[in-house]
C-alpha cells in the first residue's frame, strides 16, 4: 500500500535468520536505505605525512586548529576530525590486542541481537503508519 504523503511512511523489512528464527524490522522512509554509500576519502601521502606528524605531537586537534590544518591540507574540518578519531580508535585496538587479558572476547558463537545484516533472506514491504496528532 502506498500513500502520496511520504511523511507517514515507513519500510517494513521481515528478516529470517540462519537458524530459522523470524524478525520484522521497521524503517523510516527518510532514512534511504537503497542510497548508495559516500565514496571513501582517499588521502595522498603528503596529508598523511602531515596528519600523522601532528597526531604524534597531541591527539587530539579542536577548533581552529583543526580548520587549519585542513585548510592547509585541502581537506573538509570533517575529514581531519574523521582522521583523527579513526586514529585514536586504531591505536587503542592494537593496545588492547597488545595487552591478552586486559579485553573480554566474546564467543563466536553467540548471536549479536542487534544484527539483521547476518540473515540469509529477507523481504521488504511499504506500509503506510498512523498519522498521530
Amino acid at each position: 500500500i502506498m500513500q502520496t504523503d511520504d511523511k507517514y511512511m515507513i519500510r517494513v523489512m521481515h528478516v529470517k535468520s540462519a537458524s530459522g528464527e523470524s524478525r520484522t524490522l521497521q524503517f523510516p522512509m527518510r532514512l534511504d536505505l537503497d542510497r548508495p554509500k559516500r565514496a571513501r576519502t582517499t588521502f595522498s601521502e603528503q596529508q598523511l605525512a602531515t596528519l600523522d606528524d601532528h597526531y604524534r605531537r597531541d591527539g587530539y586537534v579542536t577548533g581552529e586548529k583543526r580548520a587549519e590544518l585542513a585548510k592547509s591540507l585541502g581537506l573538509t574540518d570533517t575529514q581531519v576530525k574523521v582522521w583523527f578519531q579513526n586514529r585514536r580508535t586504531k591505536d587503542r585496538k592494537k593496545k588492547e590486542d597488545e595487552e591478552p587479558g586486559k579485553r573480554i572476547k566474546l564467543s563466536a558463537t553467540s548471536p549479536s541481537p542487534s544484527s539483521p545484516t547476518s540473515s540469509s533472506s529477507s523481504s521488504t514491504d511499504l506500509v503506510p503508519t498512523q498519522a498521530s496528532t
